[in-house]
């Protein structure tokens, strides 16, 4: 009984040290580039403009069976050099199709 119990153990032991770990953590998103348009009435040409939002990896979620990601953001930024930088504090994400390279910077789905 006991040899059964010990074998029973170390198989469990086993399976479990096998098991993959998640660990959610934070993630900074960085995209730069040059632009050319106007904000608040202040126009800019051919200006760097850099987007840096941070999330949190336990919040991907997944569209259509894993073909789209999106991961909300804890907070977001926008800098436009000459300019200056926004915080954004309308509720923001990011959504990546990995097959196509395609990454957005929307406003929330959920905020309307």
């Amino acid at each position: 009984m006991r040899l059964l119990f010990s074998v029973y153990a170390g198989l469990v032991v086993a399976i479990l040290s096998l098991a993959p770990n998640a660990h959610a953590t934070s993630i900074t998103y960085e995209i730069s580039g040059v632009a050319s348009g106007t904000i608040g009435g202040t126009t800019f040409t051919n200006a760097l403009v850099e987007l840096t939002g941070t999330g949190d990896t336990a919040n991907v979620t997944s569209l259509f069976s894993g073909e789209v990601f999106g991961n909300p953001f804890n907070s977001f930024t926008v800098t436009i050099g000459g300019i200056g930088t926004a915080t954004i504090t309308d509720p923001s994400e990011i959504w990546a199709i990995p097959v196509s390279g395609l990454f957005q910077f929307p406003r929330s789905l959920s905020a309307g």
